[in-house]
């Protein structure tokens, strides 16, 4: 005798958001398709039990894109510099591990969840301190993630030259932050 009621499915292990967010990412990350009913297969649960966790599509990507973010924030001890650096150093080997959810995320700026809107927020905070001018700042932080974004598609399709093209990316961020922050004035 089972407890179910008649009409629902069997309960399976594996229903939950998380599950559902990691079977997403091994999924587009192998190039497979992640509808709710290829999903639903992999994890032994209906489409509409993955609906229920997730949301619509959009909302699916844009979990998947948090999960890979999740916790990438700039450190608060340290000079906007060194701030800049890390997150974006961070931010970047993050988004090579995952790089077709990258391309989708990039493809639609409506992706973009919460998490990344607050690192834009704090990039753009760390950038003004930087050049000591919140016009420029807002100008460099595009330049940043615009270069950042670059990369990672760059990154996408980079196979072995992966290693040397993230070295490169370092050496030219450095390089836009030193060329960014204001040259000390001397004194008389």
């Amino acid at each position: 005798m089972t407890d179910r009621r008649p009409g629902r499915p069997a309960r399976a292990a594996a229903t939950g958001r998380a599950a559902i967010l990691d079977a997403g990412l091994r999924r587009v990350e192998a190039g497979e398709a992640i509808s709710f009913r290829a999903l639903g297969a992999e994890l032994g649960v209906t489409a509409m039990a993955v609906r229920h966790h997730v949301g619509d599509s959009a909302a699916l990507l844009r979990a998947m894109t948090g999960r890979v973010f999740a916790g990438i924030a700039p450190s608060p001890d340290g000079d906007p510099r060194g701030r800049l650096r890390a997150t974006l150093l961070s931010y970047v080997a993050r988004a090579a591990r995952h790089p077709r959810l990258m391309q989708l995320t990039l493809a639609d700026p409506a992706l973009v969840g919460p998490d990344l809107s607050r690192l834009g927020e704090a990039l753009a905070q760390d950038c003004a301190a930087l050049t000591g001018d919140p016009a420029a700042g807002g100008h460099l932080r595009d330049i940043l993630v615009d270069q950042a974004h670059g990369t990672i598609l760059a990154l996408c399709h980079a196979g072995q030259d992966a290693a040397a093209l993230q070295a490169r990316y370092a050496a030219t961020l450095d390089w836009l932050l030193d060329t960014a922050a204001p040259a000390p004035r001397g004194g008389p």
